[in-house]
């Protein structure tokens, strides 16, 4: 039943049939003797569907307020439709529906205005109604350090997780309506009519004292800073949700804009949405991260762009990218040197091979590695010919067969990415703090890819060995079993394999002093495929 004490409490009245679901349950229509009218601003007739006031007449309407003749005639107002008849104006919102009976839509004074837009918490404690396992809800707003925002109190019949709700509202509620903060109650606070004391409604508590994880990288340190100033939080947490904290619309477009001042990167607020929490976000700014550089940016990239010789494409050694690789390309030509940049995915060897059989579509093709990339670049010959493909040779630097998977020290790859990030050629791109991680994180996912590889197939392909001086040839762990070894490769064809003796410990190798003395031994190499006619041109 629904109806205002000033049309006798009991204007209209809607039977709930035993298969009602929990759908929003209408207040029908006007009982005998009694009227109901949706009604715009200018009162004309509302439309089928359209949100407008309701307005209530007929035999039970009362004369009027006692001794308060300016309240009588704002509320009983002559009626458009009858001549010499009043309507009360309810205040409250409301539509028709197809089915002819009328839903109740809120209190029209329980509007707020929100960063410009109207706002009618009733709707929005419809739709949370409508939400599974949920029991109650109030919405009220709460005035923080952004303003006016919203807050949902709930009741449930158990726990329930902030973002599944989030999600369930995005799908019927513009984002305008989704609440900043999210509060459930053991049972919501009552006055002695019975009604939600709002009076009584907690706080929200976005930021409770607890211990917060430090951050792992001085682009999540930064994005820390981005968040407790746009949010106006003393402190955020690694993993807090941005509009658990009261975050919405307005403050991404703020936080955006922060973001690329002190990162250079421009993320989309669409990618800011779908990374709510710091660690998630780090993580979009680094991979948005673009050195400015071909050589590091592009996953495959020509490095002597001037040479048109037969191609050899090189896979990185453990800096991850094909920068190292700039000198050797030069002194390689004519050859074509394509070099690949490290590809974080499952599927990277399938990539790999794609790109390069579109730059090559006819093989035998030649493939090079320095170190751990001699193992990559052995790994997508393998890809290469199980699709049929021709590999005439893989060409490796000083790279160890992995008989094992190998347990690589836990420094190793910091140590590289230092040494990477202060080389000629290198430091001159990474001039903030996400390049800097970027780089970081990629030579992490490079080693722990190459830890989970085991060079346990056998090719076709001819394999040709440089190792370094002084070198050892095996790896047994502690307990004496052999992890990897370089004479090991001789097993890992049905073609020939070859092992030369190159110039300059392992990491001496391509620098100057010892790249030339390579160089003549790589270019010998290439020469003998040429002459067999396993190196084309095309």
């Amino acid at each position: 039943g629904y109806g205002p004490t000033e049309n006798t409490t009991f204007s209209c009245s809607y039977a709930i049939g035993s298969g009602e679901g929990r759908e929003r349950i209408p207040i029908g229509g006007p009982i005998a003797n009694s009227t109901a009218f949706i009604l715009d601003e200018g009162m004309g007739l509302s439309p089928l569907g359209a949100t407008g006031e309701l307005y209530v007449g007929g035999d039970g309407l009362a004369r009027g307020y006692v001794e308060d003749p300016a309240q009588t005639a704002q509320r009983f107002l002559p009626h458009p439709f009858g001549e010499g008849e009043r309507l009360y104006r309810t205040g409250d919102l409301a539509r028709w529906r197809s089915d002819g009976s009328i839903e109740f839509l809120g209190r029209l004074d329980g509007q707020v205005k929100l960063r410009g837009y109207r706002i009618e918490p009733a709707e929005i404690e419809g739709a949370l109604l409508r939400c599974d396992h949920v029991k109650e809800a109030v919405v009220s707003t709460t005035d923080g350090s952004n303003g006016l925002q919203l807050v949902a109190y709930i009741t449930a019949r158990q726990d329930l997780e902030v973002g599944r709700l989030r999600a369930a509202l995005k799908r019927v509620l513009p984002d305008q309506m989704i609440p900043s903060f999210f509060v459930q109650l053991e049972r919501l606070p009552l006055n002695p009519n019975g009604k939600v004391d709002r009076k009584l409604l907690p706080p929200p508590q976005p930021h409770a004292e607890r211990t917060l994880e430090a951050p792992a990288s001085e682009t999540e340190e930064q994005l820390l800073e981005i968040w407790q100033e746009t949010l106006g939080l003393p402190q955020c947490g690694l993993d807090d949700d941005f509009f658990e904290l009261g975050g919405h619309s307005l403050l991404i477009k703020k936080m955006a804009f922060l973001i690329e001042r002190k990162t250079g990167v421009a993320l989309s607020f669409t990618q800011i949405y779908q990374a709510p929490t710091v660690r998630k976000l780090a993580n979009a700014v680094l991979d948005a991260a673009r050195f400015g550089v071909e050589a590091i940016d592009r996953p495959m990239v020509l490095l002597n762009s001037k040479a048109s010789g037969a191609p050899l494409f090189g896979f990185p050694p453990g800096t991850a990218d094909a920068l190292g690789y700039g000198k050797l390309a030069q002194a390689l030509s004519p050859y074509r040197f394509y070099g690949f940049n490290f590809i974080p995915s499952d599927t990277n060897l399938k990539e790999y091979s794609d790109l390069l059989v579109a730059e090559k579509p006819v093989g035998p093709y030649v493939l090079f590695g320095y170190s751990g990339g001699g193992n990559l670049a052995f790994h997508v010959a393998r890809e290469l010919e199980a699709r049929g493909e021709s590999v005439a040779a893989v060409i490796m630097l000083d790279s160890s067969r992995f008989l094992e998977r190998f347990p690589f020290p836990k420094d190793e790859p910091h140590r590289l990415a230092t040494e990477f990030l202060n080389a000629d050629g290198v430091k001159e791109y990474v001039l903030n703090t996400a390049l800097r991680d970027k780089a970081v994180r990629n030579i992490e996912r490079y080693y722990a890819f190459l830890s989970r590889l085991r060079d346990d197939h056998v090719l076709n392909a001819q394999i040709h060995l440089v190792v370094s001086e002084n070198s050892e040839d095996s790896f047994h762990d502690a307990q004496g079993r052999l992890i990897c070894s370089k004479s090991a490769w001789a097993q890992a064809t049905n073609s020939a394999f070859r092992i030369h003796q190159g110039k300059g410990e392992h990491g001496q190798m391509l620098h100057k002093g010892f790249l030339e003395p390579n160089v003549g031994l790589l270019k010998n190499i290439l020469h003998q495929l040429s002459a067999a006619s396993a190196l084309t041109r095309d």
